[in-house]
């Protein structure tokens, strides 16, 4: 039992937080957590202005960061934005988390081509590493769900699960697992090629 300084109650030692002492120990604080809890808000209430403050500007210089290191300046990504009137280059709509435009650039020549939400900037660069991800992504969307196949693909699904379920299965080096799996992807194959 301890009492705390702010509030002179006796309570459990586990209601003061611990802080790492300069010799590499730690002790516990004079104050209980709900104490602290209310001088440190307080604080942040007392010091907003300064928190936001600080928050703003180090977001800002962040930015700034990130706008020098493709070799604009803060002004040429203010000129593209207005241009492009605060909208992505390829859907024309705002970024949907509502954070600013990301500056598209191309890799190998490091040339910036325009400004893009994040989810078209995730989708340039998947395309950028592998061109045929559109034809992936689309079939991908065309199969049906794996719930869905014959009846001896859905009881070999339904095995492997049990036996990930038990922890049978420990690691995809198993032989006996290679093996089920290129069944399973040739299943998959036959079933595909009887659709068309």
């Amino acid at each position: 039992m301890k009492i705390c300084k702010v509030c002179r109650i006796e309570k459990p030692i586990e209601g003061f937080p611990t802080f790492l002492t300069q010799l590499g120990g730690s002790s516990r604080r004079s104050t209980c957590r709900k104490c602290r809890a209310l001088a440190t808000k307080k604080s942040m209430n007392r010091n907003r202005r300064a928190v936001e403050h600080h928050r703003k500007v180090s977001a800002e210089r962040g930015f700034r960061y990130n706008v020098q290191r493709y070799g604009i300046s803060f002004e040429d990504y203010m000129g593209m934005l207005h241009v492009q009137k605060n909208l992505c280059a390829i859907c024309h709509r705002p970024d949907p988390s509502g954070r600013r435009l990301c500056i598209d650039h191309n890799h190998e020549t490091k040339e910036v081509r325009g400004l893009l939400c994040c989810v078209c900037n995730t989708a340039i660069s998947l395309l950028e590493m592998d061109s045929s991800w559109p034809i992936k992504a689309k079939e991908y969307l065309n199969r049906k769900s794996l719930l869905t196949l014959s009846p001896k693909t859905k009881a070999y699904t339904r095995e492997w699960r049990e036996k990930v379920r038990q922890g049978n299965i420990k690691t995809w080096s198993d032989p006996k697992l290679i093996e089920q799996s290129r069944i399973f992807g040739r299943i998959g194959r036959e079933k595909q090629l009887s659709a068309r």
